[in-house]
């Protein structure tokens, strides 16, 4: 059986976090994959760059890949910059919609940073019939999941790419010997 920890799993990485009350910082920290607009350009940058994020992750989650790659950091910054996101045909309209409407160029203008805040992003058609109370009340019985991977203990790990998990090899010995070390 799988622990509550796996059950209601948080997203974070706080290697780099800090604490911003109601204003900006002006960090340039975070995956270049997810970074907004608005800290590229050392705007300042709030809350409104996480729904940014949320965006990315949720177009990576649909697709398989995020929407601006390179394997250039400065490359990935001038494709974000110019924020043109290509969905793959068959993306269902509300998948698109929310992506494309977290991922606006205007911080102000994207979804969950208006005048609706949170609840419109509760509101979007890409969570309709979520549960969102269940979750706040952590009742796993009244949240359908749509995927239920098998899972036999905490280190099973079939369900991920098998070339990611495969364990790596040892590395080779060095012929090289120094003299007098």
């Amino acid at each position: 059986m799988i622990s509550i920890f796996y059950r209601w799993l948080k997203i974070a990485d706080f290697g780099l976090a800090k604490v911003v009350s109601d204003g900006l910082t002006y960090t340039l920290c975070g995956t270049p994959d997810y970074l907004a607009p608005e800290i590229i350009l050392s705007k300042g940058h709030g809350k409104p760059c996480d729904y940014w994020a949320l965006g990315i992750l949720i177009y990576e989650l649909c697709v398989g890949e995020v929407p601006f790659y390179s394997d250039d950091p400065m490359e990935v910054y001038q494709l974000i910059l110019r924020n043109e996101i290509t969905f793959p045909s068959k993306m269902p309209k509300h998948n698109k919609s929310i992506i494309g409407k977290m991922c606006v160029q205007n911080s102000q203008k994207r979804l969950g940073c208006t005048k609706s805040g949170f609840g419109g992003v509760k509101k979007h058609g890409w969570f309709s019939g979520f549960h969102w109370q269940a979750l706040i009340d952590r009742n796993s019985n009244d949240i359908d999941i749509p995927i239920k991977p098998k899972v036999t203990s905490s280190t099973d790990v079939r369900n991920f790419d098998q070339e990611a998990v495969s364990e790596e090899s040892s590395a080779k010995k060095c012929k090289w010997n120094p003299e007098g070390f």
